[in-house]
């Protein structure tokens, strides 16, 4: 990240978290200055961490006896980081950077596989949802949000935010399972409580929220969400993840060929070949179901015949 992040690329460096507070800390103490880590100060504290010789014998004002175990590797890293970016000194940040705010603004850089994946891949398998049932959900929930979303009112400069709100209902898609892990019944209850109770490297806890929200909605009630059905980026991923799950009811790769799904304002309309219809007569069963769980709410779900 040093090419990145050069020095004419900024003005201040913030530090955040523990570390670089505990440090803060025992640096003020030392008469270095407030909410301040320089140089100075990192080599002032080395040299007293290296006469201690081990974390037993170390006395340092304003350090706690929690962090005598890792102030040693956390030094480290922040000795480290001043060299890597020529820093002449760290301000102290009041709070912290989640962690799912770092790995986005590095995704807006790179291109690598977003780390965010395998944590959502490393929660499903911990659960044992079915990774091929997974993936199909996921892939077609995508599809039906590809179709809605040019009907959101997005500015072109704000393409960014579709892209985000495309990978949210991506990852509660593969994950809508897990809650089938406790009880096979009200398993979107206890799918959306594991979601809102834990914590997944690279998630801040508002996405968590939303994670839960979906796999909560992905069938049954809709007015059981606590949520704002004048969203319509939510309503739109909401829809799409529960068709997803009613075609993939069979635990197979639906056949989607000519259908097509559309939205004018607060109206859905999803287009079905007569051929189809007869094909798959289960499906539409629970496409009809679908029909009227909407008519419970603001919105307006339709289903026709394209030929």
């Amino acid at each position: 990240v040093a090419d990145t992040y050069q020095h004419k690329h900024w003005d201040v460096a913030y530090g955040a978290s523990g570390t670089v507070g505990a440090v803060a800390d025992i640096l003020e103490c030392a008469g270095f200055g407030t909410d301040i880590v320089t140089q100075e100060g990192l080599t002032w504290l080395r040299n007293q961490l290296i006469k201690a010789k081990h974390v037993s014998n170390l006395e340092l004002a304003g350090l706690k006896e929690e962090r005598k175990a890792v102030i040693a590797g956390g030094l480290t890293i922040l000795i480290a980081v001043f060299d890597i970016l020529k820093l002449d000194h760290l301000v102290v940040a009041k709070g912290a950077l989640r962690h799912g705010l770092l790995y986005d603004m590095i995704a807006e850089d790179d291109e690598t596989e977003d780390l965010r994946d395998a944590s959502i891949y490393r929660l499903t398998a911990r659960f044992g949802a079915n990774k091929t049932q997974a993936s199909n959900v996921s892939k077609v929930a995508l599809r039906f949000f590809d179709l809605l979303s040019p009907s959101l009112h997005v500015p072109e400069d704000d393409m960014h935010d579709i892209t985000q709100h495309r990978q949210i209902l991506g990852w509660a898609a593969y994950c809508h399972e897990i809650g089938c892990a406790i009880s096979h019944s009200e398993t979107q209850r206890h799918g959306a409580y594991i979601l809102d109770n834990t914590e997944l490297m690279g998630f801040a806890q508002s996405e968590l929220h939303r994670l839960s929200l979906l796999v909560l909605g992905h069938y049954g009630k809709l007015r059981k969400l606590d949520a704002n059905f004048e969203d319509e980026v939510f309503i739109c991923q909401i829809l799409a993840l529960r068709l997803a799950v009613i075609f993939c009811h069979s635990r197979n790769m639906p056949v989607l060929k000519n259908l097509q799904l559309s939205r004018e304002g607060y109206r859905f309309m999803l287009s079905l070949p007569s051929a189809w219809q007869k094909a798959f007569p289960q499906t539409c069963y629970l496409l009809e179901e679908e029909v009227l769980a909407w008519q419970k709410t603001n919105w307006t779900f339709i289903i026709s015949s394209s030929d």
